[in-house]
């Protein structure tokens, strides 16, 4: 992140090492309060900077570093990590987003992003990019990994083209990002795991597209997530355990993939859950007793699995039902007369449908 401008409060300061680290923005001018120092070093960040000639002669007064014997702010320049401007970053979306076919581009390539609003691009009052919205326009190519450029993005929104490729690891870099949408296009390869650096995330949305491989675990650590939506993929593996950290999450879908395995015991921790749709998948084992914490459940989807077992009376507790369904899975039953009314009297299957579309490849169906 950036150095907060509270760092010219430590006066008393002597010595302030915060080299070969991941720092970017602006050097904040409060810097300069910082009187007592003796030693002053911030090379080796992501992209640390300033325009503010003043803080660049207060850093130059610690003296030349590096092997060229640089002034130590121009030192600070040449080891920043990954510090291309946002402008240039833009300007490569463009071309690998093959932007002269767009159905729209408006004042792409003139002068300044921000002053010239080049379409779907919004940017706040330091002139950072905030907003890259370019959903159902044309789009084509794969993502680049200059998309970890825009630090100070929000809002993502490229869904509704022709992108295909990978998401690239560099996702990760987008620390404020909140809503990522890249939705019914063609992209491959699996999630990165660097999607766990996404901790601002409230919306997630990668459903249908052509995604393999395992939901990674790292997705456990973006516990501001609201909506979760993997949906029409081909993920395969196991709905990891750390699913249950995403304690505000509201809507988890994944129907529609390869997925393996038992429902992890840690889904009864999404409290405020409201939609669950697990359906078209290959789940197995029985359905956890922890479902009843979910008292705000309204879509309760687990159809198309094999599920076996007995039917926990705690699904009971799910007073606020729009939408049951548990057809077609593997000797799905219960002996309890309340479940089974509870399920008659819930929006979708009846008892008897759970049970006439049990599979006819388990043995021992209940009758």
């Amino acid at each position: 992140g950036p150095i907060p401008k509270d760092i010219g409060d430590l006066t008393a300061l002597y010595e302030l090492d915060l080299s070969f680290n991941q720092l970017y923005g602006e050097i904040p001018e409060e810097i300069k309060n910082l009187t007592s120092l003796d030693y002053l070093a911030l090379h080796h960040n992501d992209c640390l900077h300033t325009e503010d000639t003043s803080v660049q002669d207060f850093i130059n007064e610690f003296g030349e570093e590096g092997e060229e014997g640089e002034d130590a702010y121009q030192y600070i320049l040449d080891t920043n990590i990954n510090c291309g401007s946002e402008k240039e970053a833009l300007e490569t979306l463009y071309e690998a987003f093959n932007g002269d076919s767009w159905i729209h581009n408006d004042n792409w390539g003139e002068g300044d992003p921000c002053d010239n609003q080049w379409y779907g691009v919004g940017c706040d009052e330091e002139g950072s990019v905030v907003t890259l919205i370019l959903p159902h326009n044309g789009l084509s190519g794969s993502i680049p990994e200059d998309i970890g450029a825009f630090r100070h993005l929000k809002y993502l929104y490229l869904y509704e083209n022709d992108l295909n490729g990978e998401i690239p690891p560099e996702i990760g870099n987008l620390k404020e990002l909140e809503y990522f949408s890249v939705r019914d296009n063609h992209l491959e390869g699996g999630i990165p795991p660097e999607i766990g650096e996404l901790t601002a995330l409230k919306y997630l949305y990668l459903y249908n597209n052509g995604l393999t491989g395992v939901i990674p675990q790292e997705i456990g650590q973006l516990t501001a997530l609201e909506y979760l939506d993997l949906t029409d993929n081909q993920l395969e593996g196991i709905i990891p355990e750390e699913i249950g950290n995403l304690s505000g999450l509201r809507q988890l879908f994944l129907y529609n993939n390869v997925l393996i395995g038992e429902i992890p015991t840690s889904i009864g921790n999404l409290s405020h859950l409201q939609a669950l749709d697990v359906s078209g998948n290959q789940l197995s084992g029985e359905i956890p007793r922890e479902i009843g914490n979910l008292r705000e459940m309204e879509y309760f989807y687990l159809y198309q699995n094999q599920l076996s077992g007995e039917i926990p009376d705690e699904i009971k507790n799910l007073h606020s039902l729009k939408g049951l369904y548990l057809n077609h899975n593997c000797q799905l039953y219960s002996n309890d007369a309340e479940v089974q009314h509870f399920i008659d009297d819930a929006p979708g299957d009846l008892y008897l449908d759970i049970l006439d579309t049990n599979s006819e490849d388990c043995e021992d169906e209940p009758t």
